[in-house]
């Protein structure tokens, strides 16, 4: 198993599709696009924050299995003005979401949005599973489920408490995924709540995918024939 495609434990998403492309650059595409995603798993934590994540059973090209883990967390805070810099700690799995609404009145921070190579041995191998897609015959790829994380970053770049959390960026990629490859669906009714509450889902699900078609098309299309001249 090639390890230098494979992020390290809580790599932000844009340094890890960052490596892909360099990864890209320098070799072509072909081997990066032959990691595949065959299961997706949503998670729901038993802690108080009921944090959710994205758990990705991913096939490498010896056909061996790894799971990574895509999340959101809230970071530093963004400073506005009539706003004091109130300097909170970064949210971890403990304290994601909703958890953070009676600490402060500004709650504009960061999307800290990650990606980790997990073991048996970590902790949220334990969450409840709330959702699984098993995808069938049409296959996402490692570098897809990268460049849709980057996609929502960007698009959603802020962390607001009840809107673009951690359930927004479980349920928006989702549905994304969903909608563009063939697999089978199944989600608990307690997926995307935070003790019964729905959670804000984003409203811009066809544009998000026309987004992840291009940014595909591109990620290969500019390293697929790349030739290395000595």
């Amino acid at each position: 198993m090639d390890s230098s495609v494979l992020p390290v434990y809580n790599q932000h998403v844009l340094l890890y599709i960052r490596t892909l492309r360099h990864i890209g650059k320098n070799t072509g595409t072909q081997q990066l696009m032959s990691w595949k995603v065959e299961k997706l798993q949503r998670l729901k934590s038993k802690k108080i924050s009921l944090h959710e994540s994205i758990l990705a059973f991913v096939v490498g090209p010896d056909k061996k299995t790894c799971r990574i883990l895509f999340e959101r967390t809230g970071g530093e805070l963004q400073v506005s003005e009539g706003c004091p810099n109130l300097s909170p700690p970064p949210l971890r799995r403990s304290k994601s979401s909703i958890s953070f609404a009676s600490n402060s009145i500004c709650p504009d921070l960061k999307a800290i949005d990650s990606v980790s190579l997990l073991d048996d041995n970590d902790s949220c191998l334990d969450d409840d599973i709330v959702g699984t897609i098993t995808f069938t015959d049409d296959f996402p790829t490692l570098p897809d489920l990268a460049l849709l994380a980057e996609i929502v970053h960007n698009v959603h770049p802020k962390y607001l408490l009840f809107s673009d959390n951690c359930y927004h960026f479980a349920g928006t990629m989702i549905m994304v995924l969903a909608r563009l490859y063939l697999g089978h669906t199944s989600m608990d009714s307690a997926a995307g709540k935070w003790y019964g509450i729905n959670m804000r889902r984003s409203e811009n699900t066809n544009e998000l995918c026309t987004l992840l078609k291009k940014a595909i098309e591109t990620f290969v299309s500019c390293f697929l024939y790349r030739v290395i001249i000595y």
